[in-house]
């Protein structure tokens, strides 16, 4: 009550029964309006009721750690392994390609640099094939030059390599004649076909191989 008469608001501990108390005041002067003495207004709430709160959060952080720890956890594994697999084909298309398996191609949608090295992979394996089976051919060729002695025979085994790595609708070889420019045959195989067809050149040769040479979809080789 001293506490209450000194000042006109505040707030104090105080016990009853064993058992302690917030306490929280405030006074209103009513005298000069209403010619009252002033009322007191005060509030009062146990501690054990108004620390259940803090005690109650320091019941369940623990819980909160551990379970923040174990779903930070598993979202970073989930993310490594998101990681990891789009590497783990790379690295398995390498050895492919390390075997010369140049239709190996790498499936990777993961909007990312990931994705566009996959794509650049793909393409290195594209080139890379088309390299060796220009190579392979080139050498299956000379091969055929050393081994067969029917010109006939050479030329086909020639088509037929460049049917495998160029895919045309029609392959052909113009050769010249030994000692006349002006004439000589062409060989004409088409795919699927084994049989070669022999066209023999009736004007100059020179002719038929630069009207060859400037079609847009016929590639020249000149031996």
């Amino acid at each position: 009550n001293k506490e209450l008469e000194a000042t006109s608001a505040g707030r104090y501990d105080w016990r009853e029964n064993d058992r302690s108390y917030f306490v929280g005041f405030w006074s209103a002067y009513l005298e000069y309006h209403f010619a009252v003495p002033k009322w007191t207004v005060a509030v009062s709430q146990e501690k054990k009721v108004a620390h259940a709160p803090v005690a109650d959060f320091k019941n369940r952080f623990p819980l909160m750690v551990v379970l923040s720890f174990w779903v930070v956890l598993f979202l970073t594994l989930t993310e490594i392994r998101r990681r990891l697999v789009p590497l783990r084909k790379l690295t398995d298309a390498t050895r492919q390609i390390a075997r010369r398996d140049f239709a190996t191609r790498i499936k990777i949608s993961s909007g990312d640099e990931i994705e566009e090295l996959a794509g650049s992979f793909n393409n290195m394996a594209e080139t890379l094939g088309r390299q060796f089976d220009t190579l392979e051919a080139v050498a299956e060729i000379d091969r055929a030059l050393l081994s067969l002695t029917d010109i006939g025979e050479i030329v086909k085994s020639a088509l037929l390599e460049l049917q495998r790595i160029l895919t045309p609708r029609v392959s052909a070889i113009i050769l010249l004649a030994e000692n006349d420019d002006e004439s000589g045959t062409t060989y004409i195989l088409s795919p699927g076909e084994d049989t070669l067809r022999e066209v023999t050149l009736g004007r100059s040769a020179h002719s038929e191989l630069g009207a060859l040479s400037g079609r847009p979809d016929a590639a020249l080789a000149e031996l």
